[in-house]
């Protein structure tokens, strides 16, 4: 963990316990990857269960997030389609990303707009159901790609295919309902990539990472505020991935992190 992480109090954790023991300046491949072209072409988005025991993806064609069981946690060379999948296009016809609430009772799915699902049983997402919260992203950034939760859903970051990391304030826990209308922060990282397509943010609300399809590198940025991007600076830290980037995800711990691209696996890394 980082001094500034354990000045904040983070030893205890944003979120409940979070620590974040990512080592992004020794990460590297571990030779390990699973395919999702059974299920779908072109994917966008990736989303791994707090405990390590499952994964979900969507995909750009297929229209629908599929839902992966892992035997070992975090180990996706143990992973299997479980058969659970859920159709989003009456929503979102080209899906980009999915993420969820920290107890897996609420989806969301990201287009021009973020969308909000209820689900009946938690991570089941057979059983979602669009709830008609949404707001609207591509009136801030065109061509939305990702969307991310801080550690306790009272803020959305988000990105378009460009330079710039955006985020806005909930004033009730992951209800997209009880939007801001404003953006709040920003962060320009042009000087590392123009084109981003994937976010994923530490558990512990310090850190923020940038995957790019211009330079097909993931961005390690630390926020000298907890949460605050305004304060965000470029660490000196990258992974290179691979051509047609998409997405990324970490373990809870910030130790492993997978990425998914166009052509339809994940990879997985050792960051800590």
């Amino acid at each position: 963990m980082s001094n500034l992480a354990m000045m904040m109090g983070l030893g205890s954790g944003a979120g409940g316990g979070a620590v974040w023991n990512a080592d992004f300046g020794n990460a590297s491949y571990d030779s390990v990857n699973f395919s999702l072209s059974s299920q779908q072409s072109s994917t966008r988005g990736l989303y791994f269960h707090p405990e390590g025991t499952q994964f979900w993806s969507v995909g750009y064609t297929a229209d629908y997030v599929h839902q992966y069981d892992m035997s070992t946690p975090w180990d996706i060379s143990t992973a299997s389609y479980s058969g659970n999948r859920f159709y989003v296009a009456n929503q979102a016809s080209t899906p980009k990303e999915v993420t969820f609430n920290n107890d897996g009772t609420k989806m969301y799915i990201t287009q021009t707009f973020i969308y909000e699902y209820e689900l009946s049983t938690a991570w089941d997402v057979t059983t979602a159901v669009y709830n008609s919260n949404s707001v609207q992203l591509n009136g801030y950034t065109s061509s939305p790609e990702s969307a991310r939760f801080n550690s306790d859903g009272t803020k959305l970051y988000f990105i378009g295919n460009t330079n710039t990391i955006y985020t806005i304030n909930l004033s009730t826990a992951f209800d997209l309902g009880s939007t801001a209308s404003n953006a709040l922060e920003t962060f320009n990282f042009s000087s590392q990539e123009a084109y981003s397509v994937g976010l994923w943010v530490s558990s512990t609300d310090e850190y923020f990472y940038i995957f790019g399809e211009q330079t097909n590198n993931v961005y390690e940025y630390q926020m000298s505020t907890i949460g605050d991007v305004s304060t965000a600076s470029y660490t000196g830290n990258s992974v290179s991935g691979f051509a047609s980037p998409t997405a990324v995800a970490f373990k809870s711990d910030g130790t492993k992190m997978y990425l998914t691209g166009m052509g339809d696996d994940v990879r997985q890394y050792t960051t800590g």
